[in-house]
């Protein structure tokens, strides 16, 4: 039989509740902030507290400025204006070049073609099929586009497929796109309403933007007609992707899933585009006459 263990008052004294600490002269916890003094600036200059590092300060110089340049409408329309100048410049310098001459003068050509300064844009009024064929390239016809389909032989053979359906189709495309959109966007909710708004309000400022006595001023710059329009038409694309924008992406991301997969598969008739590369060539012996 082995002898008892002798007391150990550590061990005995284990489950016991612990005395509780005397708060003297730098023992225990340090005392409570007092009434209406910040709990953050008392904890970090308190020793004990949560470090004595000090508040950091919103201020940029410790003047009661931040340091963030006021707003200058000028200076953003200045900006702005140079920024499309700017794009202008190097559009017309890439069509003399000849590398992007015919790229280049389609967009210079569309460019040249917006009157902003009569209330909108001056093809406002036409179909958007009429305005999808000037920018975009000819409208081919939806039999075509749909059919026929073929399974491409290689990798190749898919991705040149691709390319020459972008390039006779998008037209096309781009009303799909389009069309694909608005049907999305209508059938979330709140989108009609949205819609209804915008509407309302394009109406609206474009009826009033037509008249010529129509004086906006903010900030002591004068905004014409062009420039009222170029704000409104901001304005409603903040709207937009404010409050749909990501069904916008996500509607594009499928969109673009589905152009790869039709220019991958559409085989384009043979007959048709060698009827377009003769009407092509036609027209560019008749521009060198």
């Amino acid at each position: 039989m082995q002898p008892p263990l002798p007391p150990n008052p550590e061990l005995d004294n284990f489950f016991d509740p612990p005395m509780p600490t005397t708060v003297g002269a730098g023992t225990g916890p340090p005392p409570p902030p007092p009434a209406g003094v910040d709990t953050r600036e008392f904890h970090h200059s308190t020793p004990g507290g949560f470090g004595n590092t000090p508040m950091p300060s919103l201020d940029s110089n410790g003047t009661g400025q931040t340091g963030l340049n006021p707003f200058d409408p000028q200076r953003l329309l200045l900006t702005a204006q140079q920024s499309a100048m700017g794009l202008y410049l190097t559009l017309q310098q890439a069509a003399q070049s000849g590398s992007a001459k015919e790229g280049a003068n389609s967009i210079l050509s569309g460019m040249s073609s917006l009157n902003f300064g009569t209330g909108g844009i001056s093809e406002m009024n036409n179909p958007v099929s009429t305005v999808i064929n000037e920018k975009f390239g000819v409208m081919q016809p939806w039999r075509e586009f749909a059919l026929p389909m073929a399974k491409p032989a290689d990798g190749a053979a898919a991705c040149g497929s691709l390319m020459q359906n972008v390039g006779r189709y998008r037209a096309n495309y781009t009303l799909c796109f389009f069309l694909w959109q608005l049907i999305c966007l209508l059938l979330l909710p709140g989108a009609i309403l949205l819609f209804t708004m915008l509407g309302a309000a394009w109406f609206l400022f474009l009826k009033k933007n037509a008249d010529p006595d129509w004086q906006v001023t903010a900030g002591g710059v004068t905004f014409g007609p062009s420039q009222r329009w170029l704000v409104m038409f901001s304005v409603t694309s903040l709207v937009i992707v404010f409050w749909c924008g990501s069904a916008v992406i996500s509607n594009a991301l499928w969109f673009l899933m589905f152009l790869c997969l039709h220019g991958f598969f559409h085989q384009i008739d043979d007959a048709a585009m060698a009827e377009e590369l003769a009407g092509a060539q036609t027209v560019a012996k008749q521009e060198v006459v």
